[in-house]
């Protein structure tokens, strides 16, 4: 009995020992396994905004390495993070690297030197700076022509690069045209080239009764007109009067007289030799057939 009785005090057999064993090696694979997987990813921070040193600090801590690039950017400020890559939230391995995009801050362009260049000379130093065409605008000035006054925005002021620079370009001081008519043509041209204007003459020379062949009988604009430097004055030279033929109206009466010579291009005055008579012309002068200017006087004498 007493022997029975201690077979029976014994231990756990070998098999159920055997099983708790590999329970235990399972469960422990298992735990080794679950942390392994669970320690080898990540997730991408959220960085947009941050400065780059806080932002970089950020993806270390997730066991990411980092790279950067550089953009302009008119809202983020300068050194903060623009963008990132992948974005928040992306799930990812350790040891991945990710790039950060960090601001350079508004593409701005500083405003060369342009004034006391010429209209061409600040256009290339604007081009050289890589802004736009500017816009011009002509001013008053005792500066030479086509000499840039100032500009706006002004010279060290920045702006976006595609802004264009108003150039304030000087067009000298106006001057009143003074009258031309009854100069020669050098007369005429000397008198512009005081106000660095230029003389344009017509080919075609125009009848004048009041001004003498080859010299100014027209002129545009006209007297008084304000001018700038480079401006053109077109003149048209006399070529004399236009001489036409007198008719004859000798005999005929004062009314029909007048009519004709009238309707022929002349002025009429009538001198009366005698009140009580006829009223026919008895002579005229110039007497008819010969050459008077147009619109000159043509007496007639009356019986």
């Amino acid at each position: 009995g007493k022997g029975h009785a201690g077979r029976r005090r014994r231990g756990p057999s070998r098999g159920l020992i055997a099983f708790l064993v590999v329970v235990v090696v399972a469960a422990a694979i298992g735990i080794v396994a679950w942390r392994l997987g669970a320690g080898s990813s990540t997730t991408m921070p959220a960085v947009i905004n941050l400065s780059r040193a806080e932002a970089e600090k950020r993806v270390k801590d997730r066991d990411l390495n980092v790279q950067f690039t550089e953009a302009f950017s008119e809202v983020i400020a300068a050194d903060n993070v623009i963008d990132s890559n992948p974005r928040p939230g992306k799930s990812l391995d350790k040891g991945e690297t990710v790039t950060l995009t960090i601001s350079r801050g508004p593409d701005r362009v500083e405003v060369p030197k342009l004034a006391g260049l010429t209209e061409d000379q600040a256009r290339q130093a604007l081009q050289a700076a890589g802004l736009p065409a500017p816009l011009v605008e002509q001013q008053d000035s005792a500066s030479d022509v086509g000499q840039v006054i100032s500009s706006d925005p002004a010279q060290g002021d920045t702006v976006k690069r595609d802004q264009s620079v108003t150039l304030y370009v000087s067009r000298g001081e106006a001057v009143e045209l003074p009258s031309l008519v009854g100069l020669t043509e050098n007369e005429a041209r000397d008198a512009l080239a005081e106000y660095q204007i230029t003389l344009n003459v017509l080919p075609d020379r125009i009848f004048s009764t009041d001004v003498p062949n080859e010299r100014v009988a027209q002129q545009t604009p006209v007297e008084g007109t304000r001018l700038y430097p480079g401006a053109v004055v077109t003149v048209a030279l006399s070529k004399g009067p236009e001489l036409l033929t007198v008719p004859k109206v000798d005999g005929k009466s004062e009314g029909e007289a007048k009519q004709i010579l009238e309707a022929a291009g002349f002025k009429v005055s009538v001198n009366t030799v005698f009140p009580f008579g006829p009223r026919n012309v008895t002579s005229m002068s110039p007497g008819g057939g010969n050459q008077a200017p147009r619109g000159s006087t043509v007496t007639i004498n009356v019986f």
